[in-house]
């Protein structure tokens, strides 16, 4: 379940901002949080 470019551009400004080196991407994330609200 992937968030479109609208729905992310939305919510973008509401994650915090990234400290240190990240290693996956902010909206990867929120995908993977997205799919396991969905699915249990």
């Amino acid at each position: 379940m992937k968030l479109t470019d609208a729905q992310y551009e939305r919510v973008a400004p509401l994650l915090p901002l990234p400290r240190g080196k990240l290693t996956v991407p902010q909206r990867q994330v929120l995908d993977a949080l997205r799919y396991m609200a969905k699915e249990g």
